[in-house]
């Protein structure tokens, strides 16, 4: 599950190619049309399905707990990067990260409900922010009865509420904060 034309978007156009099903190309946003684009230059097939938050489950129905893992790649507001774009401070109020936090709880329960019992889902933003980070882990292990976080191996990044965040200040690289969760058996 990815929100935006980016660097998981690229690693994926190594291994699929991409069919939009489901809209004309007045429907479909930028962002979608880059990550077409991106997907239609490698082998392979990959359906991408251009649908509202609220209809995905439906669309969805098919692969409802079977998938060994899930990656979410959730939209957020992008403060990992603002040492590169500066200007995206300006972009973010408290209604907008709102917005994007309630969202992000949409595609995690969304990821958590594709996952098999004995799965795990890798929960990923390139923000800094607690509220699109350790906040969200928390709030989701509330609401999902049998899923645990686990902390990731990683050479870079600190262990943060359930998950690990990377800092330009520490790491020197974007920020990020990626969470390891498993659906116990």
């Amino acid at each position: 599950i990815s929100a935006a034309a980016n660097q998981w978007t690229n690693e994926l156009a190594t291994a699929v190619t991409v069919q939009v099903k489901g809209a004309s190309p007045e429907e479909i946003t930028a962002r979608a049309i880059v990550a077409q684009q991106i997907l239609e230059q490698a082998p392979g097939v990959l359906s991408i399905n251009q649908v509202p938050p609220s209809e995905a489950a439906k669309l969805l129905e098919p692969w409802l707990g079977k998938a060994d893992r899930v990656l979410i790649d959730a939209p957020c507001s992008g403060s990992g990067t603002w040492r590169r774009s500066p200007e995206g401070r300006w972009r973010l109020d408290q209604k907008e990260l709102e917005r994007l936090t309630k969202l992000q709880d949409h595609v995690l329960d969304i990821g958590a409900d594709l996952t098999r019992p004995g799965g795990s889902m890798t929960f990923v933003t390139c923000s800094v922010l607690d509220e699109e980070g350790a906040h969200r882990i928390e709030a989701f292990l509330a609401r999902h009865e049998g899923w645990s976080a686990t902390t990731l191996a990683m050479p870079l990044g600190r262990p943060r509420a359930g998950g690990n965040r990377l800092t330009p200040f520490h790491d020197g690289t974007d920020g990020f904060f990626v969470a390891n969760l498993l659906f116990e058996c």
